[in-house]
């Protein structure tokens, strides 16, 4: 078999060329920080076992999200359609890791009703314990989640980037700051 561009052979059988994996094992290895999930998670289940590592696999999975929404380029989001609609969509994938997190660490603290519970619930459950500062911020920002999918308009676009940049973030980043410190007590 001749080799061909970028580890394709000539006689292409249908399976995946070598230039496709390495890529792929790179961006992995980037975003789940050089380590495969299953070793985060043995590494997290050292600590307490099954509980610990829910809390470790959601609070990363949350953590990485939020750098990527924090590096969106709101400018860009202004001029381009497709960027503004992916910053949005980083958004809710955001947003639902977050309060999927804070469930983790409230049902490992202890606190009843946050095994089984809608967003608004573990949102309030969080207000109530001091894990989440400003309620009013949460429940903007699953409001705005809820309606995210059926915006037409391009003012309540340009709303809701502008609370994403200027409230969402800082909330996210104040609520990743508090679950670290919560989980150091969990585990």
């Amino acid at each position: 078999m001749k080799k061909i561009d970028k580890g394709i052979s000539k006689n292409y059988d249908g399976a995946l060329p070598r230039v496709f994996f390495g890529r792929f094992k790179r961006k992995f290895r980037r975003f789940t920080g050089g380590k495969s999930r299953n070793l985060r998670l043995e590494d997290a289940e050292k600590g307490t076992g099954k509980a610990a590592g829910r809390i470790f696999r959601d609070s990363h999975y949350f953590t990485n999200c939020l750098d990527i929404l924090k590096g969106a380029d709101f400018n860009l989001a202004d001029e381009n359609d497709i960027y503004r609609t992916g910053v949005i969509g980083q958004f809710n994938l955001t947003f639902e890791l977050a309060w999927k997190a804070l469930q983790a660490v409230l049902s490992e603290h202890g606190v009843e009703g946050a095994d089984t519970g809608s967003p608004r619930e573990i949102l309030m459950l969080g207000y109530r314990f001091g894990f989440v500062n400003d309620s009013a911020v949460w429940l903007s920002m699953l409001k705005k989640r809820n309606i995210a999918v059926h915006i037409y308009n391009e003012e309540e676009i340009d709303e809701t980037l502008l609370l994403i940049r200027d409230s969402f973030i800082p909330a996210f980043a104040a609520l990743e700051k508090t679950l670290y410190e919560k989980m150091r007590l969990c585990l």
